[in-house]
């Protein structure tokens, strides 16, 4: 449905999300000083890290598959441990990007952006997943 549709689907997955995080918050807001809500939280700190590890360890295994992949990502990690804006090492790695497909473009090299269907891959285990 074009651009209204593309609106429409982006306000559908995004939406949910946003309204929970709303309301999770302003109860956060009022039951901050409760202990029981601390110790909640507490307990809540380690699923969510390995969520995000979870999370982090699917991406990697699809999206690096070649050397440039392999040192993007390493760049990309460790400047986001030297406290650099997440926002910068997007564009930057935006950038990069475009200008290395087209550098191997140039010299005549094959570029990919996925990996190839060739690849042997195993079924990957059925998770439990929570999207937040």
């Amino acid at each position: 449905a074009s651009f209204p549709g593309a609106v429409a689907a982006v306000m559908g997955v995004t939406f949910p999300t946003f309204l929970i995080v709303i309301v999770l918050s302003l109860f956060y807001l009022y039951f901050n000083d409760n202990p029981k809500v601390e110790a909640a939280l507490k307990g809540i700190h380690g699923a969510v890290v390995a969520l995000i590890l979870m999370a982090a360890y699917r991406m990697l295994k699809t999206s690096v598959f070649d050397a440039a992949t392999a040192f993007v990502s390493i760049a990309a990690l460790m400047f986001l441990f030297a406290n650099i804006n997440p926002l910068y090492i997007i564009v930057c790695g935006l950038l990069g990007g475009i200008v290395l497909i087209q550098m191997k473009r140039l010299m005549g090299l094959k570029t990919n952006t996925e990996k190839t269907s060739s690849e042997a891959q195993k079924p990957e285990p059925v998770y439990l997943e929570y999207y937040i």
